[in-house]
């Protein structure tokens, strides 16, 4: 939750995951965070009339391609899991 009570997409408590998967969790959550505060200072520069800095966007684009690869290994992790239930029953 953010500071408006809105469901922002962050995980709060990760004890409840495996440590692999808290991992990535954590990853996940600390460039979606890093996302947003710089999506919000681009928008600024733009809402002014001003191109935003080059470090600021291709930090954006770090952070985007950080929780990309963090979302895909949580992807695999989860399948892996739904195979060997599924193979389990």
């Amino acid at each position: 939750m953010n500071e408006n009570n809105e469901d922002d997409g962050v995980i709060e408590d990760i004890t409840l995951f495996p440590p692999r998967l808290a991992t990535l969790i954590e990853r996940l959550n600390s460039s979606m965070t890093a996302m947003r505060k710089m999506a919000h200072r681009i928008e600024e520069h733009r809402m002014r009339g001003e191109e935003p800095p080059s470090m600021l966007t291709k930090r954006f684009e770090l952070a985007h391609a950080k929780a990309s690869l963090a979302a895909a290994e949580i992807d695999e992790i989860e399948e892996a899991e739904s195979r060997k239930k599924r193979t389990i029953n």
